[in-house]
Order: C-alpha cells, then sequence, then structure tokens
C-alpha cells in the first residue's frame, strides 16, 4: 500500500525476524507504527531522527483509507492517498 503512495518500504516488523529490517531502518524518514509498536517506532525516531507516524490498522475498507489517508497526509502525498 505504501509502494502506491510512492513511498519505499525499508522494513516491516510484524513478528520474529532477523537484524537486517532493523539495519535498513536507521535510514528512513519516517517510522510507521500501529498502536501496538509506538513505543519501539518513538525510540527509533528519537535515535535517527526520524518522524513517526501513528497510522490505524488497516482493518476492512474504511480503516485501510483511514491508513492510506494518514500516511499519505504525513508524507505530502495527500492527493495520491485519496485517489
Amino acid at each position: 500500500m505504501a509502494e502506491d503512495l510512492g513511498l519505499g518500504v525499508n522494513a516491516v516488523f510484524t513478528g520474529p525476524g532477523d537484524t537486517r529490517g532493523l539495519r535498513r531502518s536507521w535510514a528512513a524518514k519516517y517510522n510507521v507504527a500501529f498502536p501496538c509498536g509506538l513505543k519501539a517506532a518513538e525510540l527509533l525516531s528519537r535515535r535517527y531522527r526520524q518522524k513517526t507516524v501513528r497510522v490505524p490498522y488497516p482493518i476492512g475498507l474504511g480503516g485501510t483509507k483511514a491508513f492510506l489517508r494518514v500516511l499519505g497526509r504525513a508524507a505530502g502525498r495527500t492527493r495520491a492517498a485519496e485517489d
């Protein structure tokens, strides 16, 4: 979904994984966080001077639209998020 807004994804942390994603996350401009991962995203944001973007869970059509609107607004791509 982020790619549809013209945004790249460095890493996704949704469960067990390896450290490659963590190393790529340091180069991110934004930390996109669901409510359950907000604390970790804020720690990374402070350490690497990134912006934390708190997004709703993209569950169902309404939730997906809200997720894309918040993400698009934060990245300055509001028009793309609303199309």
